[in-house]
């Protein structure tokens, strides 16, 4: 027995030199990358019902050897029928070689200009715009802890507390503090604040934080005074569970014996002392 011999890469192949091809008019689609190609050319069977839905295509094949784009676009469409035309007109289908009778290719087809282009038959749907969905997710400003070590620009401390060292510590050391009273509390701001103790310390610029917190998401200071709403010269004062008071600057003022006595009411009781004293018998 003779050994088999390997086939050669040049050896013919049954649709090799193929050029016509009968498919379904909804699959067309698979040739949609080639609509580039201008030898590719279409038409209908028929002009009946069932024919119209049949279409022709055409094509140049390519040199012996080189791979059919067309071919290989069509392999996978169900139904598919590749046909070789006899000069005298008459078709077969690619693996007989008894000719078909009946309705067969639209006549003249394989000539330069039969049919309709491939980019003529084959057009793009029409782009539609969708809406896009929200994208940006709301955040939840919170604070969590934090181990970083930051100098406290502000103290929260009540009158009675800040009283006593107001008035015992130099007039120097005053200077370049501002304070803003709410109730019974006092918010001191400086870089020098009062060594005494306090509801609280924090740390920021305009955002003050809770020393030993940070804001969640870290968010740069500009962009967490917008966040909260800040108008210019305003500071947002958060606690620790994250709640934010918007502190006004006109409330801001300069600390002094006198704000700090006022704020106390010690003049207001002075005067009403006074005045009680200057009544009597």
């Amino acid at each position: 027995m003779k050994p088999p011999v390997a086939a050669s890469h040049h050896e013919s192949t049954p649709l090799e030199g193929v050029r016509v091809a009968r498919i379904g008019r909804s699959d067309l689609a698979a040739l949609a990358r080639l609509r580039g190609r201008p030898d590719v050319r279409v038409q209908a069977e028929g002009e009946d019902e069932g024919t119209r839905e049949r279409v022709w295509v055409a094509w140049e094949p390519p040199d012996r050897g080189q791979r059919d784009e067309v071919v290989e676009a069509l392999l996978p469409v169900s139904g598919v029928i590749f046909a070789r035309i006899g000069e005298g007109g008459e078709w077969s289908r690619v693996g007989r070689f008894l000719p078909e009778f009946g309705q067969g290719p639209p006549e003249g087809i394989g000539h330069r200009e039969w049919g309709w282009p491939l980019d003529r038959v084959l057009v793009p749907g029409a782009i539609r715009g969708n809406a896009p969905g929200s994208v940006v997710e709301t955040a939840r400003l919170r604070l969590v802890r934090d181990d970083r070590d930051r100098p406290a620009t502000a103290l929260l401390a009540t009158i009675e507390a800040l009283l006593p060292w107001v008035e015992m510590a130099p007039t120097a050391r005053l200077r370049g503090l501002r304070g803003s009273r709410s109730g019974d509390r006092v918010l001191v701001i400086g870089h020098r604040l009062p060594p005494i103790g306090g509801l609280g310390r924090f740390w920021g610029t305009r955002v003050l934080v809770p020393v030993g917190f940070r804001p969640d998401p870290p968010l740069p200071e500009p962009m967490l005074a917008e966040a909260v709403g800040l108008g210019d010269g305003d500071l947002a004062l958060m606690d620790s569970e994250g709640k934010v008071e918007v502190i006004p600057e006109r409330c801001l003022s300069v600390v002094s014996r006198g704000a700090i006595r006022r704020m106390a009411g010690i003049e207001t009781r002075l005067i009403d002392a006074n005045a009680g004293k200057g009544g009597s018998p």
